[in-house]
């Protein structure tokens, strides 16, 4: 085995580790200590790969940003799938929070992480918007979307995204979460040339609007 891969399987086994003590145990109850100990490996084995905790955290996050996007590429590329199939799947796929846990979700969204927390929500802008870019080309050549900004459309529209609907940031009831729902899929529909109510599976898979009279 390869130099390279060892060092792989190594930060592989760390962050499987370190995800199943975040979610069992809390971030802030798991130290470096007891990942040590879930190991078996020397300290210094770890600390070779990850410097402090908030790495380890780091690196959780972003492998599951990557299987997520790995995922939502799969969706994108798939010429089984109509567009709003694509754009649903793909969106309703890119879920960090079901890959590693409330816990983890929860402790971002302290101060004493806001960097990292700002850092991860730029990576996740970054990483969605060209594999929803394609997805809506293929529409504008189909007839479905007209915007002649598919790219810079989509970085506002998750942008905004990503802080108002971050339970961190807002803390919306459900009626209110539900209008912003309602309101952020009518804003995709106009920005994105899209028809109406084409976006409603956006709240609808959400689960906050109940059924209207």
């Amino acid at each position: 085995m390869s130099r390279k891969n060892d060092s792989e399987q190594t930060v592989s086994k760390i962050l499987d580790t370190a995800a199943e003590l975040f979610m069992e145990k809390g971030y802030e109850q798991t130290t470096m200590q007891n990942i040590v100990d879930g190991l078996g490996m020397s300290k210094g084995a770890i600390f070779h790969h990850f410097r402090s905790k908030e790495d380890v955290m780091d690196g959780v996050i972003r492998r599951v940003a990557d299987g997520i996007v790995e995922h939502a590429n799969a969706i994108a590329d798939d010429p089984a799938l109509s567009v709003n199939e694509k754009m649903r799947d793909a969106i309703l796929s890119m879920n960090v929070s079901e890959g590693i846990g409330g816990t983890v979700i929860d402790e971002l969204h302290k101060p004493s992480n806001a960097q990292m927390h700002q850092t991860i929500m730029i990576q996740t802008i970054q990483t969605v918007v060209p594999i929803l870019t394609k997805i809506v080309e293929q529409g504008i050549n189909e007839g479905i979307y007209k915007t002649p900004y598919p790219r810079e459309t989509l970085e506002f529209l998750f942008a905004a995204n990503q802080v108002i609907f971050d339970s961190g940031i807002f803390h919306w009831n459900r009626e209110e979460l539900a209008s912003r729902a309602r309101c952020f899929a009518r804003i995709m529909e106009i920005s994105l040339g899209a028809a109406e109510g084409s976006v409603a599976f956006l709240f609808d898979n959400m689960n906050l609007l109940e059924k209207e009279n």
